[in-house]
Parts: C-alpha cells; sequence; structure tokens
C-alpha cells in the first residue's frame, strides 16, 4: 500500500500536481515513517508550492532519519535559501541553481 502510494507521489509530482503528490505522500509516510525518501520527496513538493517552512521540517526528518543523506542536505538548502536565510548552504544553493 505504501509503494502504491509512493508511486502515485512520484506520478504526481512529475507531472507538477504538487498538492495532490503532498497527499499521497502524506499518506505513505502514515504507513512507513521511517522511510526517509518520502519526506524528502514531500519536501520537494513543499518547496515547488513555496510552503518553505514545510519543506524545511520535512527536509530535517529526513535527515533525523538518515542523517547525512546527500538529497536531503539538498532539500534543507533549498527549503533555507527558499526562507532567505543566508548560511554558507544557501550561498551554494544560489550558485547552482
Amino acid at each position: 500500500l505504501e509503494e502504491s502510494k509512493k508511486i502515485m507521489g512520484n506520478k504526481y509530482a512529475s507531472d507538477g500536481n504538487f498538492n495532490k503528490a503532498v497527499k499521497y505522500f502524506t499518506d505513505a509516510i502514515k504507513h512507513n515513517p521511517k522511510e526517509f525518501k518520502l519526506f524528502g520527496n514531500r519536501s520537494f513538493c513543499f518547496e515547488k508550492l513555496q510552503e518553505y517552512e514545510k519543506a524545511l521540517m520535512d527536509a530535517e526528518l529526513s535527515l533525523g532519519i538518515c542523517p547525512g543523506w546527500v538529497k536531503g542536505l539538498y532539500r534543507k538548502g533549498r527549503a533555507l535559501a527558499g526562507l532567505k536565510v543566508n548560511t554558507p548552504i544557501t550561498q551554494l544553493m544560489v550558485c547552482n541553481s
């Protein structure tokens, strides 16, 4: 069940339907709250929706489960950049955008 929700979330995200993708990733997280990639995927959607605080929270949740996950660090940097928090990592994000 969690896998099908994840697949649907990925489909909606790739189609640009981020609100629907968030719903599916949220449902998938309820079934598997230790899957750090689900939080990373939902963080991506929140960033695209310009909901940067939620994006940051999910990025930090993903890193809490899997510290050092590079994509989680990237998601955190994108969220901080969206919040306009000036840190060395957000300066890198601006350079690489």
